[in-house]
C-alpha cells in the first residue's frame, strides 16, 4: 500500500491545470487527507472528479464517483497510475440524473460535493446524500466562493446536524453530529436555525436587490415594568385560577427581566421553558427543564413568548404546534412597521 505522504507528494507533482474543470490546490488536498484519514471510510461518495478522487481511492474502501468527463476530468483520473482502480466505481453522466437515481444501501462516512454549481444542483446533491451520512462522517463542500455554494455553506454551519471543522481556501469541512436526521420528505422549516434566525424576511419590498435578512421580531425593547405588569397580571390570575399549564418560550436576558418585573409568574403552573436551539434542549433554566417548541403540543395550555427581538418568530414557530401562544408585552404599531435588526443568536 502506498504511504499517504507519497500519494500527496505525487499529487503535488501534478500540474495545477491537470484537467480543465479545475483542481483542488495542495492545502485543500492535504486537509482532505487529514480529515479523511481520521476516520475509517468504508463507503464514500464524490460528485465531480479530479485529484481528490485519486486521493480518496487510497483512503476509502469503496469510493463512488458521480461525474461527467468535463475538461477530461474522468479521463485523467481513470488513466492515472495513482488511482487504486479496484476501490472506485465511476458513474458517468450528469449527477442531477445519476445521483438522484442511485440507491444507497450502506451508510456513508464521507461525502464530497463538487459537482454542478448552478442553483439548485448543489442543494439536490446535499438532499440526496445527507440522510446516508453517518454520525462522525465528513461532509466536504468545495467552491464556497460561488454564491449558490455559499448559501449551502451558510445553511450547514448553522444546522444542528453538522459542525464546521474548518475551511481551507474555498473548501469547507463539516462533521456530522449525532443530531436526529432531518426528514428529507417532510416539512419542518421552523426547526432549522437558518430559518429561525432570519424569519420573517421582508416581503413588502421583495424587489430590493440584496435585501439584508431581518431579525426575528419587533425590536421593541421596552424597559417599563408597568408595560409587562398591566398585560400579564390579569392573564396570570386567570391561569392560576384555571390551573393552566404554562410554558415560556425564551431563556435569555429578556426572560430574566420578565421574572424581575413580574414576580407573580412564580404562581403559575410552569411546565417548561422552550428554546429552538438543540444545544439548549434538555438543559435546565431557573430550575425548570428546557424543551423544544414542539414539546408544548398536548403538554402545555399556553406558551408565553418572552422576547423583544424574536417574539414574532416564536409565534410563527408555535403556529405549527397545537397550543395557544401569547406575547409577554404588546408590540407597538411603529415597531411592527419597522424592520428589526439582524438576529445574531438565540432568543433574548
Amino acid at each position: 500500500m502506498t504511504a499517504l505522504s507519497d500519494v500527496l507528494a505525487a499529487l503535488a507533482a501534478l500540474p495545477a491545470d491537470w484537467h480543465a474543470a479545475g483542481c483542488l490546490e495542495m492545502p485543500n488536498l492535504e486537509a482532505l487527507a487529514r480529515h479523511a484519514a481520521a476516520r475509517r471510510l468504508t463507503h464514500s461518495v464524490e460528485t465531480g472528479a479530479g485529484k481528490s478522487t485519486l486521493l480518496l481511492s487510497h483512503l476509502s474502501e469503496h469510493h463512488t464517483v458521480f461525474a461527467l468527463d468535463a475538461g477530461q476530468s474522468l479521463t485523467r483520473v481513470a488513466d492515472s497510475t495513482l488511482l487504486r482502480r479496484e476501490r472506485v466505481t465511476f458513474i458517468d453522466g450528469p449527477s442531477q440524473l445519476t445521483l438522484m437515481a442511485h440507491r444507497f444501501t450502506e451508510p456513508i462516512q464521507l461525502a464530497f460535493i463538487d459537482g454542478p454549481h448552478a442553483f439548485p444542483f448543489p442543494n439536490l446533491e446535499y438532499w440526496k446524500l445527507y440522510p446516508h451520512l453517518e454520525a462522525g462522517g465528513l461532509l466536504v463542500v468545495d467552491d464556497i466562493h460561488i454564491p449558490t455554494i455559499r448559501q449551502l455553506f451558510d445553511f450547514l454551519r448553522e444546522d444542528a446536524m453538522f459542525t464546521l471543522l474548518e475551511t481551507v481556501g474555498k473548501t469547507a469541512f463539516f462533521e456530522r453530529t449525532g443530531a436526529e436526521t432531518f426528514s428529507p420528505v417532510e416539512d419542518g422549516w421552523w426547526l432549522q436555525q437558518y430559518n429561525t434566525r432570519r424569519f420573517p424576511v421582508p416581503y413588502d419590498d421583495a424587489s430590493a436587490p440584496w435585501a439584508a435578512p431581518t431579525g426575528l421580531g419587533s425590536g421593541d425593547p421596552t424597559d417599563d415594568p408597568e408595560v409587562y405588569r398591566s398585560r400579564l397580571l390579569p392573564l396570570i390570575d386567570g391561569w392560576v385560577a384555571a390551573g393552566t399549564r404554562v410554558a415560556i418560550f425564551g431563556i435569555g436576558p429578556h426572560t430574566d427581566r420578565l421574572h424581575r418585573y413580574v414576580p407573580e409568574l412564580s404562581r403559575v403552573n410552569l411546565v417548561a421553558y422552550l428554546d429552538s436551539h438543540p444545544a439548549q434542549q434538555g438543559t435546565r433554566y431557573r430550575g425548570v427543564a428546557v424543551r423544544a417548541p414542539e414539546w408544548a403540543g398536548g403538554r402545555a395550555d399556553i406558551v408565553l413568548c418572552s422576547s423583544f427581538a424574536h417574539e414574532l418568530a416564536q409565534l410563527a414557530l408555535m403556529d405549527a404546534v397545537p397550543v395557544k401562544a401569547v406575547l409577554s408585552h404588546p408590540v407597538s404599531a411603529a415597531a411592527r412597521a419597522t424592520p428589526a435588526t439582524p438576529a445574531g443568536g438565540r432568543a433574548a
